[in-house]
């Protein structure tokens, strides 16, 4: 009897220590995504890179793609940057830097970061607006077709990132 009160206590330790804390990080992404838009076709996405060079757009993707919304003055998406880099190496990634300055700002502070993803400046937060975006980071994850399949507010790790699109491929 003992030995199933421990156990119990255990259980308990756990749940409150793990479970709980995951439970309201899930349900404050959770709200955070509401208002994203989802399986419908993405909102036309074109304008100057901050690279130089003009984005001719999603309709010539044909293959998923990720945009990526961010802003210089976020701590999460500086956390996040280092992994959208290196998913930008094997996947189409396309970001967008939400209020964060000129197109030189942008490029500065890219530079600085290591940040290497063709990005488009959205100012304004124009961009940000067509997308339902709220908050950032902000991930849509397209198919082939040019399709939001989905879409996540929040940090997010690589191997997510990665499954997300892995699973686009093959559908």
């Amino acid at each position: 009897m003992l030995a199933l009160a421990k156990e119990g206590s255990t259980v308990l330790r756990f749940v409150t220590s793990w479970g709980l804390p995951i439970l309201l990080i899930l349900g404050i992404q959770h709200v955070a995504s509401r208002g994203l838009l989802t399986e419908r076709a993405a909102p036309e996405l074109s304008g100057a890179l901050v690279e130089g060079p003009m984005y001719a757009g999603l309709a010539l993707e044909q293959k998923p793609v990720l945009i990526y919304f961010w802003g210089s003055w976020c701590g999460v998406c500086k956390a996040m940057q280092g992994s959208i880099t290196r998913v930008a190496e094997d996947h189409r990634v396309i970001s967008v830097a939400l209020r964060s300055g000129s197109a030189s700002d942008i490029r500065s502070y890219m530079e600085g970061q290591g940040f290497k993803v063709p990005t488009i400046p959205d100012p304004e937060g124009r961009i940000g607006e067509a997308y339902g975006v709220r908050g950032v980071p902000a991930l849509f994850f397209l198919d082939q077709t040019g399709r939001i399949r989905t879409a996540t507010v929040g940090f997010t790790t690589e191997p997510g990132i990665r499954l997300r699109l892995w699973w686009l491929e093959r559908s």
